[in-house]
């Protein structure tokens, strides 16, 4: 079974994705009306608010580079794939956090950091990928050495920095 035969046959199954990806954003506001306003740091709701946080994120994620794989790598139109597995978690993973950042601050849910490490990580591993395919190595050393050792430098420190945070983050 190939991805494309995953998300074809997530596509056969609109109802269901519809009923997850909205499920997620309205549980977190009928919870955060369950206690005071900003109130969701506190024992037990943060684990709640962190457990929505990752139900939310990981798909989001796995949608984000999807869409950036399709749109970037495979040069496809997006107005031709399906919307609810390309664009509905990554839209239900914003309202959550929104939701969430009204209830509670987010950077004070365990696991948080971890999350926001993943997410660089993806992004310079996305922009890294996309520099190798767009671009050829001899194309790079004829252009300014302090130009590439800049790049190196800027892009070791993000990678450091996601790196950190997924294993020694918050939470």
């Amino acid at each position: 079974m190939s991805i494309i035969d995953v998300i074809d046959l997530l596509g056969e199954y609109p109802a269901a994705l519809i009923g997850i990806f909205v499920v997620i954003p309205l549980f977190s506001f009928l919870y955060g009306q369950l206690h005071a306003r900003r109130r969701g740091n506190e024992s037990p709701h943060k684990y709640v608010y962190s457990v929505l946080v990752y139900v939310s994120c990981i798909p989001g994620a796995l949608s984000l580079v999807l869409t950036a794989y399709v749109f970037f790598f495979l040069r496809a139109n997006l107005l031709a794939v399906n919307l609810l597995v390309f664009f509905l978690p990554i839209v239900s993973m914003v309202i959550t956090l929104a939701v969430i950042g009204r209830q509670a601050d987010v950077d004070d849910l365990p696991g948080f950091g971890r999350i926001t490490g993943l997410f660089v990580l993806l992004i310079v591993t996305f922009i890294l990928a996309l520099l190798i395919q767009r671009t050829r190595i001899w194309v790079l050393f004829r252009g300014s050495i302090v130009t590439f050792i800049l790049v190196v430098i800027v892009l070791f420190l993000a990678l450091r920095w996601a790196a950190g945070r997924l294993f020694r983050g918050k939470g």
